[in-house]
């Protein structure tokens, strides 16, 4: 009855979850950054009430709570027969637990997703780059490719979103926070493009298999040195 109670509340949870990483970064920076922080940090830690653990384990402490709520509802199910006047209720804490935990991953992936979108609209350059940061779009994936061109191929940077892709190139002279950056050469939209894997008599030997994606206006073909890449 406790856990239907509170339920609801839990997912409140998915907030703190969703900035934990950029909390825990923050403090790692901050610890290297500055003596003084580290020392205190280190006083604090050794007081009786820390039980021995680290600020780093403390904080984490709240993300791996409504896991454990979960596997313990989970197995007291199991070890609870049907027909016990308890299980009825138990099963229904049980779902409801489970949602939350759905909800406050479904947050954190939002949130990371948000993330990556920004650090990507910093990174890019150019004439043509597009407003990233837009309502229901997600960020899928990124990956290096070599592009086939009439003299030789060259490294490109594809950047895929549920909506879109986009094709850059590296900017080797300009760096954004140690990141690379790369001019953004075209944005196709995946609503009216295509991927088609090449025939595997043009395949180039020790690369992965030879890809072409193209819309009405543009028609570009890749291969990765990683096989795993592609995929």
């Amino acid at each position: 009855e406790a856990f239907s109670h509170l339920a609801p509340y839990l997912k409140l949870y998915s907030t703190y979850a969703a900035n934990f990483l950029t909390a825990n970064e923050t403090l790692q920076a901050w610890l290297k950054r500055s003596p003084d922080f580290a020392h205190f940090v280190s006083s604090q830690e050794s007081r009786p009430e820390c039980c021995g653990l680290s600020l780093s384990a403390l904080i984490v402490t709240p993300i791996q709570r409504i896991p454990r709520y979960k596997l313990l509802l989970e197995g007291l199910l199991k070890c609870t027969k049907p027909t016990h006047p308890d299980f009825s209720k138990l099963n229904a804490a049980s779902a409801q637990v489970a949602a939350v935990a759905s909800h406050i991953n479904e947050a954190i992936r939002q949130h990371e997703s948000f993330r990556r979108m920004l650090s990507i609209q910093n990174r890019l350059t150019g004439q043509c780059v597009p407003g990233i940061l837009a309502p229901g779009r997600q960020y899928i994936r990124e990956g290096r490719v070599m592009k086939v061109c009439r003299r030789k191929a060259k490294e490109r940077m594809l950047f895929l979103f549920s909506d879109m892709l986009i094709y850059a190139r590296p900017n080797p002279r300009e760096k954004v926070d140690t990141a690379s950056t790369y001019e953004c050469r075209c944005t196709l939209p995946l609503l009216n493009s295509s991927v088609q894997v090449v025939p595997a008599d043009h395949r180039v030997p020790g690369v992965s298999p030879l890809f072409k994606v193209s819309n009405e206006d543009t028609s570009l073909l890749f291969f990765s040195y990683d096989q795993d890449e592609v995929h």
